[in-house]
């Protein structure tokens, strides 16, 4: 009896082994969650900490021009306003003229309501107001690391008036618009969208005969720009290296899709 008992394999009392396998998924999960997280409240906050530097760039009595401007632009001028008193030249494309009073309501509502005023003008008359300009202000979509920005289509143009008429020009953007990228082409970063705005297909013939194209974005060379202002403050063209180093491991900088080194 005493053999049989002993030839009994005891079960196991421990704990079951634990799959590292899932164990490390869990973690990267983890650190993925947390660094999604991380851009998001990063993201939430630029606009406050962005406008925090209106003050020092806009005086009072300043003629400032903006183009189709992003949230972050309008909080900048709205902060500015609270405390001085300028005037705004708001540069719309003609075929939104007609929805731009709804769409920038709160800016115009903002600035009335502490002295300042917006005037509306039409991107084709812009030069007549721009010898009366002291600042240009741009929002970025995107900024590369040799300081080149990707803007709405239009805001190039404006730039280079800008320098003719040796203006300021300042672009806004958050340190999440910096890209360590450095080679981009001009032409592939203009972003295509639907030319009916301009011509429609009730046009008839010629419709058939002429390719049209609607640009929703262009690139605007660093010569255009005299300084940049992210959530981290106001910067110079050379930089923007250091801001990326800070925020970019070296291996993120030379990742690349295809497998190869830069």
């Amino acid at each position: 009896m005493i053999d049989d008992i002993d030839a009994i394999t005891p079960c196991p009392t421990g704990p079951p082994t634990s799959n590292p396998q899932a164990t490390n998924v869990s973690a990267l999960r983890s650190e993925v969650i947390d660094g999604i997280q991380e851009i998001m409240d990063e993201i939430k906050s630029v606009d406050e900490q962005v406008q925090a530097y209106a003050d020092i760039f806009i005086h009072p009595g300043d003629y400032i021009l903006v183009y189709q401007p992003s949230r972050t632009v309008q909080k900048f001028l709205a902060r500015a306003a609270l405390k001085r008193k300028f005037t705004v030249f708001l540069v719309v494309d003609p075929s939104s003229a007609g929805d731009s009073e709804g769409h920038y309501a709160s800016l115009h509502k903002s600035m009335a309501s502490n002295g300042s005023s917006v005037i509306t003008v039409l991107n084709a008359g812009l030069m007549a107001y721009m010898s009366r300009v002291d600042k240009v202000i741009l929002g970025a979509r995107a900024i590369t690391a040799q300081g080149d920005v990707v803007v709405d289509s239009g805001a190039a143009a404006i730039a280079r008036a800008a320098r003719e008429r040796r203006r300021t020009v300042i672009v806004l953007g958050g340190v999440y618009k910096l890209s360590p990228e450095s080679n981009l082409l001009s032409e592939s970063q203009v972003e295509w969208g639907d030319p009916s705005k301009y011509v429609d297909f009730a046009d008839g013939s010629m419709v058939s005969h002429v390719k049209v194209k609607s640009a929703i974005s262009e690139f605007l060379p660093a010569d255009q720009v005299d300084t940049y202002i992210t959530n981290l403050g106001a910067h110079a063209q050379d930089n923007l290296h250091t801001i990326i180093a800070d925020h970019y491991k070296e291996e993120d900088i030379e990742f690349d899709l295809y497998g190869r080194r830069r």
